[in-house]
């Protein structure tokens, strides 16, 4: 919990080690790395639309509910992008 409320106090240094650790296999982990990526807020929005085309579906699925819960509308045209992902998980996510 300290090292997510340091990597948040980070602000945009911390945003790709976050974003990384969306999928982290400790849920704990990945759920601390959504909320402060949300904390973040403005900063994680255009790191978070680049993940989206990321290989891994689970990281895609992540950024994109990540980028709902931020409800920036600079996202919006990549999150209609992914209503045609390969992946069901991703495209269900927006």
């Amino acid at each position: 919990m300290a090292a997510m409320a340091t990597l948040c106090s980070l602000g945009e240094t911390s945003i790709a080690p976050l974003i990384a650790a969306l999928v982290d296999k400790n849920e704990d982990t990945a759920r601390r790395a959504e909320l402060a990526l949300v904390t973040i807020g403005e900063a994680s929005v255009e790191p978070l639309i680049a993940a989206l085309t990321n290989q891994n579906a689970g990281l895609r699925k992540e950024a994109a509910a990540v980028l709902g819960q931020i409800g920036n509308t600079k996202a919006i045209p990549a999150l209609i992008e992914t209503l045609a992902d390969d992946d069901r998980a991703v495209r269900i996510e927006p």
